[in-house]
């Protein structure tokens, strides 16, 4: 019965069941005597060991089938579960997902060595369990990785239908008004036509969302093993997992808030006794936030540790090359997120999980890459919130088309407040009036190193606001709008500030879309 097809359906199911293991493992531990949760994975151990059983996976059926006979015994009280015995059956459940992922790649797993897990398994059901229990797969953090494939809801299979539908019906209608062409006819058919196309692609973007749910489920034990790393306690709650983003955003997301989970443990979360010397809780707490926003969908990732000491934070830029006298024109929010500065860490010894300067940079690097923005917000000794503010769907934007130093760019619409003209003297003043205003304005040719392509003493303008703040950017031309297609940039050009991606013009060639966020903070400060 191992084929190909039945293969893909088997990891599918499998995985969906040790993702949901690995949750109620979590809460098994916080409550070790409710019978429903007991119950759960009991059941999940019980069917991986069947849908083993009909593949011919015989080792790992006998792996499942060592856990379900644990829990059995704690489920007849004939074993009391302790946290060393929750963290054999991680260990377990790890070898678990390893022999998932190699039956995926269509590998062997004849050749993976369960025996020391499977007698720390036996141990543990006999009582014989040494203190502490390690197993060879315990300590390490686990690897979040969203489902290959996407659930979608039937209703959006009859839109799709009824769509498809549509565009035969108009390409019929175009088709005859090639031979007896009707101005009228054939302009109303092209409008029909990119209304059906525009609600295709609305629906098949709505296909691609997946609620947050499938990486926030498996955070919990990210916590619980970081925490236990750095003998700390720690506990997740997450609010708005049902939120739904597009499932490349979800993927790139899910190391990212390792990342910053990461280091709200290791940086901000104190050990339990230096808590309770400062009144807290000896458990720290982190809190991920999802909230929607237009067509955007804002993360917040709060701790109630520590908090940034802004002092310190200042030294250790500094000490990895950033200038004081750039520093002393930040505001609040800039010099919080000095803690994006590569190589810089606010820890001076380094450790297995962090102090080696590598984390938020590549939090900041990952958000811009996927369009999106990151600020910093914290209170010493009250905690730190990470917040990512990320597009809800794959990137089609309206941009307005601009020309500046021989090239041609893009500049989302929706950070565009106004379009002018300004005379020789506003350019020069690097200033510009704009509704009895007066807001800094620079050269796009400058801001890209580019020779202005100027035919005249005035130049057109495009105003840009991003929250509170304005700027112009002075352009060679401005071009029309249109929806377009927004590709991520490759590495290392995503490295690149001020570009949020690029789009593939008529010709051939990529065009630019301008990081309207990092432009109007670069010249607004």
């Amino acid at each position: 019965m191992n084929r190909p097809d039945y293969r893909k359906i088997f990891v599918e199911e499998v995985r969906e069941r040790l993702n949901r293991i690995e949750k109620e493992l979590v809460n098994f531990e916080k409550t070790p005597f409710d019978g429903k949760v007991q119950d759960g994975l009991f059941r999940h151990y019980h069917s991986i060991k069947g849908m083993c059983a009909s593949m011919g996976y015989q080792k790992m059926m006998r792996l499942a089938h060592t856990q379900e006979g644990l829990l059995t015994a704690i489920r007849e009280k004939r074993l009391r579960p302790t946290e060393e015995i929750i963290t054999v059956l991680f260990g377990a459940l790890d070898m678990l997902k390893e022999m998932t992922d190699r039956i995926e790649e269509g590998l062997s797993i004849d050749d993976i060595d369960t025996s020391p897990v499977v007698t720390t398994l036996e141990n543990a059901l006999k009582g014989t369990l040494p203190e502490p229990a390690t197993t060879p797969h315990a300590q390490s953090i686990p690897h979040i990785k969203p489902h290959s494939t996407i659930k979608v809801e039937g209703w959006i299979f009859d839109e799709l239908l009824r769509i498809t539908a549509g565009l035969i019906t108009v390409f019929s209608e175009l088709k005859e008004s090639s031979t007896t062409p009707e101005p009228f006819t054939l302009r109303d058919s092209l409008y029909r036509f990119e209304k059906i196309l525009k609600e295709l692609n609305t629906h098949i973007l709505s296909a691609r969302l997946v609620p947050l749910s499938l990486i926030t489920d498996g955070l919990a034990r990210v916590v619980r093993e970081l925490s236990r790393q750095m003998q700390k306690k720690t506990e997740l709650t997450v609010e708005g997992a049902e939120i739904r983003l597009d499932k490349s955003i979800l993927e790139a997301l899910s190391d990212t808030l390792v990342h910053i989970i990461r280091n709200a443990i290791d940086h901000g979360i104190e050990p339990p006794e230096e808590r309770l010397q400062t009144g807290k809780p000896g458990c720290g707490k982190i809190t991920i936030r999802a909230m929607e926003r237009k067509d955007r969908v804002i993360i917040e990732v709060a701790d109630d540790g520590r908090g940034i000491d802004r002092e310190r934070l200042i030294k250790k830029a500094t000490e990895k090359g950033v200038q004081m006298a750039r520093i002393d024109k930040m505001n609040d929010e800039e010099i919080l997120l000095l803690v994006c500065t590569p190589g810089l860490s606010l820890k001076d010894e380094t450790t297995e999980v962090s102090g080696r300067g590598v984390g938020m940079d590549a939090v900041r690097d990952r958000v811009l890459s996927m369009g999106g923005r990151l600020s910093v917000s914290s209170s010493y000794g009250r905690g730190t919130a990470i917040t990512m503010e990320l597009p809800r769907m794959a990137s089609i934007m309206r941009v307005l088309f601009v020309e500046a130093g021989r090239e041609r760019f893009a500049i989302p619409v929706k950070d565009v407040e106004g379009v002018m003209e300004a005379p020789v003297e506003w350019i020069e003043a690097e200033e510009v009036v704009f509704r009895e205003q007066k807001i800094p304005a620079r050269g796009l040719a400058d801001l890209i190193a580019m020779p202005y392509n100027r035919s005249s003493h005035t130049m057109d303008t495009v105003v840009l606001t991003d929250g509170d703040k304005r700027c112009a950017l002075f352009v060679d031309n401005l071009r029309d709008e249109a929806e377009v297609y927004i590709k991520p940039l490759p590495q290392p050009a995503a490295l690149v500030k001020g570009v949020i991606g690029y789009m593939v013009g008529a010709d051939g060639r990529p065009i630019l879309v301008i990081d309207t966020h990092h432009v109007v903070r670069s010249i607004a400060s």
